[in-house]
């Protein structure tokens, strides 16, 4: 197998295979966890590796033949892990009339990046829409701090969660 040949495996079926693969374990540390969200990327990449193998370096060895199997497998399990995310999808959540303002709940959701100090920013835009829930992330206690003390009142039912990993709500 030749440099490119190689680089071509390793790139676009290797890695995607062996991403899915450690999306399987339910392990919450990220090297784990970050192969949940590039479904999309690693099912396009791994098809057009695939592909790319099969017209430019296909030679029906039985090594060749167990990467694009795994490679299918792949792809098969990313498609079916997008697919309750796509149009084609039944929707399981009916459209809301817009005219009925009674029965609207606003949500405010907000990732505070933990080393932000401009807490106040923060505070005055929530002030300012008023919103019914109110979700901070990546918070840690100086966060913590400032949201409790600037909308302890207006928002006493609370769940506290700061963390100096990036994982803090």
């Amino acid at each position: 197998m030749h440099g490119l040949a190689r680089l071509l495996a390793i790139l676009a079926v290797v890695i995607p295979v062996a991403g899915t693969l450690l999306s399987l374990v339910r392990h919450p540390h990220w090297l784990f966890r970050f192969w949940d969200f590039p479904r999309v990327q690693l099912a396009v990449t791994t098809a057009a590796g695939a592909v790319a193998w099969l017209v430019f370096f296909f030679r029906g060895t039985a090594v060749e033949v167990a990467m694009l199997v795994a490679a299918a497998a792949a792809i098969a399990w990313q498609v079916y892990k997008i697919f309750p995310y796509t149009p084609l999808f039944r929707k399981q959540v009916q459209p809301a009339d817009a005219a009925d303002r009674d029965n609207v709940l606003a949500l405010l959701i907000s990732n505070v990046l933990m080393e932000n100090e401009e807490r106040d920013r923060l505070l005055a835009v929530v002030k300012g829409r008023a919103p019914d829930v109110l979700l901070a992330v990546e918070t840690d206690a100086a966060w913590s701090y400032a949201l409790e003390k600037g909308l302890g009142e207006d928002y006493p039912h609370r769940i506290l969660q700061p963390q100096h990993n990036y994982y803090g709500m």
